[in-house]
């Protein structure tokens, strides 16, 4: 008789919360625990990581990113000559271009060192961050397996006002479609019949 052994999945991932939040985990060396985003984390750790979130949101915090598509959007309803103005825009959005693909490149490096400054390793100080212990804690989940998908998307949701800057961003494209529907008389087609 042939027994077939229960196949162990190749990289493990992290329980989350209803909210995408990673929960307190173990490695076969260490025990980790979270802080919640909105939890104080000490102004040592705060401060590293606001350095981090700019280079982060391609050089840019996501707020930054956010008002300069705003100032491309200014740019054009300006009264600038046509030339000078599509200069600017041509120059703005390439800009922006530039630095999308620059952190595509490396997104899930910076995805796991944006999750080490949420994630404490038992016996290690809650206000202290550095590169060197952020590559130790890296090592440790690589080593045990865990997959890069529940850091990043972890990292993703710790990313100060992202969500808000996103749900704003959808109601203002929802009333620029409105206007523009009611500008040109087209109506939406009806999906839900």
């Amino acid at each position: 008789m042939d027994e077939k052994k229960e196949q162990k999945p190749l990289f493990k991932t992290l329980p989350t919360d209803p909210a995408g939040v990673i929960l307190p985990f173990k490695t076969a060396n260490h025990k980790y625990q979270i802080i919640r985003p909105g939890e104080p984390m000490g102004i040592s750790r705060w401060s590293e990581y606001r350095k981090f979130s700019i280079v982060f949101g391609m050089g840019k915090s996501f707020g930054a990113v956010y008002d300069a598509f705003d100032e491309i959007e200014l740019m054009a309803v300006s009264e600038k000559p046509y030339q000078e103005l599509k200069r600017d825009i041509v120059l703005k959005a390439n800009s922006n271009k530039r630095g999308i693909n620059e952190m595509s490149k490396a997104r899930f490096d910076y995805g796991f060192y944006q999750a080490s400054f949420f994630i404490v390793r038992e016996g290690d100080e809650k206000k202290d961050w550095t590169y060197d212990l952020a590559n130790e804690y890296i090592t440790d989940w690589k080593e045990d397996g865990i997959s890069e998908e529940s850091f990043f998307f972890f990292a993703a949701k710790t990313v100060v006002g992202l969500k808000e800057r996103s749900r704003k961003l959808k109601e203002e494209m929802e009333k620029q479609t409105g206007a523009l529907l009611a500008i040109s008389g087209y109506t939406m087609p009806d999906v839900m019949s």
